[in-house]
């Protein structure tokens, strides 16, 4: 299986910087036509060719390094691993003998209590269930990942691997105003023990269906009793399920687009379902 996860690493270290996705979704930057990106900052070009890399998605973590990684972008991939095969995943970056990691987990998978239990080959780590980072010998690496994954093997049920959504309220689309989602930002800030409010909205015809970023992301517009605007980052290659017409199910935050000093009411997709 070629390793795709060099491929998200790659597409988050060009020379030209990485999108700040998470703050990007959080503050609803994305207008009509364009999608605004703030940069982490300029980062060296890199060449990540690892021929020998491959995501074993046999095994219950995804574990890999590399010796040319930027340790400044390993916990952001990690999490787009994570959220792409819904599996825990750890990188590591190694600086001749010393290396550093990021990790990212789902839910029911303890990663902190999983690197205690890898401590004898760990000089340093901390977090908490769902992410958290790491310092080791390099030397020690092949042996911390053979250590984690048969941890992982044994603590992780296959129905563990099944990708859950939690929803927190069902709403129609007519009952979505500005206020109320302003509101919601009395309730930030948002984390572990305070997850983001998931809602779902049913029976929305598809009006509009637009891929940004080279078809990285789906924007979709839609229209029930309102119209509605959602985007979908990491979303774009699940466009060609949709058609325009479609009665579609949704699921995800809800925060305010504003572009040319209009706001509007925008769905941050974390699902979708054709329900025609």
């Amino acid at each position: 299986i070629y390793d795709e996860a060099i491929t998200l690493l790659q597409e988050e270290t060009q020379t030209n910087g990485i999108n700040n996705e998470e703050e990007t979704q959080k503050n609803g930057i994305i207008n009509n036509e364009d999608e605004k990106n703030e940069s982490l900052g300029k980062l060296e070009n890199k060449n990540l060719e690892e021929s020998n890399s491959k995501v074993q998605l046999k095994n219950k973590c995804i574990v890999l390094g590399h010796e040319n990684w930027n340790p400044g972008v390993i916990g952001i991939v990690s999490s787009r691993i994570t959220e792409k095969f819904y599996k825990p995943s750890i990188l590591v970056c190694f600086d001749k003998d010393i290396a550093k990691g990021s990790g990212r987990s789902i839910e029911g998978f303890d990663l902190h209590k999983a690197l205690m239990e890898c401590d004898k080959y760990l000089t340093n780590y901390g977090g908490h269930s769902l992410a958290a980072g790491l310092s080791l010998n390099t030397k020690d690496f092949e042996k911390f990942k053979n250590m984690i994954n048969e941890y992982a093997e044994k603590n992780i049920k296959d129905e563990d691997l099944i990708p859950t959504i939690n929803i927190d309220l069902k709403l129609e689309d007519s009952q979505l105003n500005i206020e109320d989602v302003e509101e919601l930002k009395l309730l930030e800030p948002f984390g572990q023990s305070n997850e983001e409010p998931i809602f779902m909205i049913t029976n929305l015809k598809v009006v509009s269906i637009k891929t940004l970023s080279d078809g990285k992301h789906l924007k979709l517009y839609l229209k029930n009793q309102n119209y509605l605007d959602a985007i979908g980052f990491n979303l774009g290659e699940r466009a060609n399920e949709l058609k325009i017409g479609d009665t579609i199910d949704i699921v995800g935050n809800l925060n305010i687009n504003e572009f040319n000093n209009t706001k509007k009411v925008q769905m941050l997709l974390k699902d979708f379902k054709v329900t025609n």
